[in-house]
Order: C-alpha cells, then structure tokens, then sequence
C-alpha cells in the first residue's frame, strides 16, 4: 500500500512539470510560410518561457522579423531574421534564448492559429494573424 501512494504521489508531481499540451494540427509546410505568415501582423503568446512573454510583430518579406514585446512588466522591440529550412522556420537573434539560431515547425491550429514547434516537440508559443 505504501509504494503505491509513494507512486501516485511521484506520478502527480512528474505530471504538474510537465509543459503545456501541444495542440493539434496539421503541419504549415515550409513553402506554404509565405504565403500565409509572411508579412501578417501576428501576435505571439509564448509557452516555454519562464515568465510569459507576448509579442506583436511580423515575419517581413526580406527575412528580417520585428516585433514589440511585454513580459513581466517590462517591454521592448525584438529584432531578428528568419530563414526557411524546409518545413522548419529557423530564427536568428543576438539577444533571444542566448542568442544564436532556433527552428520550429508550425502547425494551423484555428483559422488564423498556429502552434510553434520546438525540435524537441514541446509547444514553443501560439500565434495568431491579427490583420
């Protein structure tokens, strides 16, 4: 009796660490990104990070990426590029996550909703065309 309270009570703690549920979806095809993110408003709700961050910007054209942010009162412009790395959207910044690059996969999610993938497979953030 007593090794399986120890257990639920192991189980209970591992499952209140785990991230936030992975929403389903089919995948946005790299070459799709284009067309249907590229040069949108989009406003970004992040889900790995440790204090929440949220963010409106865009993924220009060019392959630059810009956008205002807000996180745990504070706010400030966001600066990076961007690249496709065939159905992985690959990030560059000197200042996000250490600096450095990240790749994600998106997945649509709603009618203007995507999923950002980590390579891990853990939920990234949630992004939403606005206009």
């Amino acid at each position: 009796m007593r090794t399986t309270v120890i257990g639920i009570g192991i189980a209970a703690l591992l499952a209140g660490c785990a991230g936030p549920a992975v929403p389903e979806g089919p995948p946005l095809p790299g070459i799709a990104f284009n067309g249907t993110i590229t040069g949108k408003t989009l406003k970004y709700n992040s889900a790995d990070q440790n204090t929440p961050v949220t963010a409106v910007g865009v993924y220009n054209p060019d392959g630059t990426l810009a956008s205002e942010w807000s996180s745990g009162g504070k706010t400030g412009h966001y600066a990076a590029t961007w690249k496709l790395d065939g159905d992985k959207v690959c990030v560059t910044s000197s200042v996000a996550n250490g600096g450095g690059s990240r790749c994600f996969t998106w997945r649509k999610v709603g009618e203007t909703t995507y999923a950002e993938i980590n390579a891990d497979g853990s939920l990234h953030g949630i992004d939403m065309i606005v206009k």
